[in-house]
């Protein structure tokens, strides 16, 4: 059920990216559509962890935009705007955050803690693409924390269950920076606007995120499967019209 609502929400929000990419477009007309100077479209999966935490990945959704720019006919600048790329931990076994004093004094069964992180991302990224549909791609990522949720469920000895939940962006750092490295493949050429590549990427982060809730910085780790839509139309096409 609950991968099913994310390949929803997913879906909804590609689509709206999708519409603003082509208002872009309509504006630009095919300056932005060309294959040395084009959008695309990006979405994905975010399988993330943070360090120091013992918990499992969180699974989640990433989209956004891309711009590429191309330097020479296999050298790319790729600066992107992630609208939505989610972070976290799922069933953490100790809590990160204190409980409410009133429920400290329970007696407690069991404690199981999910971080829920939401970030806009702004990687730049400088690609090299071969001769043989493949490309490599390495950068940098400025990553600006949006929403941060912390749910706890906690059972008690008598059965009962409770269910906490907290926003605890406050709590954390706002802005993380990160190193992401990728490689790809070019599944269908950007032929009329039809192209797919696809792409497996990883970032590490260099910040602490939790801001000290951690008896060592605890960085977020993030591996992302992403389906990109490259917005490309042949020259000659513009030309006729």
């Amino acid at each position: 059920m609950k991968v099913a609502l994310t390949l929803f929400l997913s879906m909804s929000f590609f689509f709206k990216m999708g519409a603003q990419a082509a208002l872009i477009l309509l504006f630009f007309g095919n300056k932005l559509a060309r294959p040395d100077l084009h959008l695309s479209l990006d979405a994905g999966l975010n399988f993330s962890n943070i360090s120091q935490v013992d918990g499992d990945m969180r699974i989640g959704p990433n989209f956004g935009l891309g711009l590429h720019v191309g330097l020479t006919d296999q050298l790319f600048l790729v600066p992107e705007f992630k609208a939505l790329s989610t972070r976290g931990l799922k069933s953490v076994k100790n809590p990160v955050f204190d409980l409410p004093a009133d429920i400290q004094n329970l007696s407690v069964a069991s404690v199981e803690s999910f971080v829920r992180l939401n970030y806009l991302d702004f990687p730049v990224l400088l690609q090299y693409r071969t001769k043989k549909h493949f490309y490599f791609s390495g950068g940098i990522e400025a990553c600006f924390l949006n929403k941060a949720n912390y749910q706890t469920d906690i059972v008690l000895d008598n059965g009962n269950e409770l269910e906490l939940r907290q926003d605890v962006k406050s709590k954390l750092k706002k802005f993380d920076l990160g190193i992401p490295i990728e490689v790809g493949y070019v599944i269908f050429p950007a032929v009329d606007g039809k192209g797919m590549d696809v792409r497996l990427r990883y970032t590490f982060g260099l910040f602490d995120v939790l801001d000290g809730a951690t008896s060592s910085p605890a960085k977020n780790s993030n591996f992302q499967l992403i389906a990109t839509f490259p917005i490309v139309y042949p020259e000659d096409k513009e030309k006729k019209k």
